[in-house]
């Protein structure tokens, strides 16, 4: 979810649900997938992460994990309703209680109950893995348009 500000992406929610044990050995994918969405597809500058929900409050491992992938710092909300909260900022804005969506997330909802800073000393290996992931990804891509 983008919430814009004067036409640009100011920040972007990273919904992370339970994979369960049928994901259980896929877990890098998660953050490589991320890092995907940060590196290209959105096309846009992305400086902050903040997961909500699921995996980011139970798992501190897949967490830091995204965090040391897309080398970005991932910050965590509490909030057991996200997506109610959403809309109660953006209806407060809306109703003109706040000017914008951001002085009213200041205003209503609480900061952020953890951070996860990525840990330098892995990227190396990780870019290495990330270069295989898109390797795999691309040549995966090939045979299915090739059918």
């Amino acid at each position: 979810m983008f919430f814009s500000n004067r036409g640009g992406v100011q920040w972007l929610v990273v919904f992370l649900g339970n994979p369960g044990l049928k994901y259980q050995n896929t877990r890098h994918n998660a953050g490589f997938l991320t890092a995907d969405v940060v590196e290209k597809d959105c096309g846009v500058r992305i400086d902050r992460l903040i997961g909500v929900g699921g995996i980011a409050q139970k798992s501190p491992f897949v967490m830091q994990l995204l965090a040391d992938t897309t080398g970005m710092r991932i910050d965590v909300s509490d909030c057991k309703q996200a997506g109610a909260m959403g809309a109660v900022v953006h209806a407060a804005t809306i109703a003109g209680l706040y000017p914008s969506v951001t002085e009213a997330q200041q205003a209503l909802c609480a900061p952020a109950s953890r951070s996860y800073v990525p840990d330098v000393s892995r990227q190396a290996v990780l870019n290495e893995r990330y270069a295989r992931y898109r390797a795999v990804g691309a040549f995966t891509e090939r045979l299915k348009n090739n059918r």
